[in-house]
């Protein structure tokens, strides 16, 4: 199976991740096309190049995961509070919504994004940083 693997930018910056990334990127069959991708893996929130790539995969039938990595929590959707409601209803929560996975990394990112209710599927695959 192709993976189409996308990476916010914001989250690259962090040196936590880096094994994650790198422990992807030699796991997956990773491929740098999304037609020849079999699934889109959307790592990070609240970009605009996420969105446009979830919709873009949406239209060539490529269904796609995402994994917030901690990107939407409740201190983080509501600081800076107007810049992060104009996000969630212009692109977020449709993104959310319509991905055929969300991945969470802890039970409490999982909790609240059930809670929340943008996605009910949701699956648990911890991140050892966190733990």
């Amino acid at each position: 199976m192709k993976v189409y693997l996308f990476i916010s930018k914001q989250k690259k910056q962090f040196p936590m991740y880096q094994p994650y990334f790198e422990t992807l990127q030699q796991t997956l069959d990773i491929t740098t096309s999304m037609v020849d991708a079999d699934i889109v893996l959307i790592l990070g929130a609240w970009t605009m190049q996420g969105a446009r790539l979830a919709r873009q995969s949406r239209k060539m039938g490529i269904p796609y995961i995402v994994c917030p990595l901690g990107d939407i929590s409740e201190r983080n959707r509501m600081n800076p509070h107007f810049k992060r409601s104009l996000q969630s209803f212009l692109y977020q929560k449709g993104m959310y919504k319509k991905a055929d996975l969300v991945i969470a990394t802890t039970p409490m990112e999982k909790e609240y994004l059930l809670k929340f209710g943008w996605n009910k599927s949701i699956s648990l695959i911890r991140y050892f940083a966190y733990s």
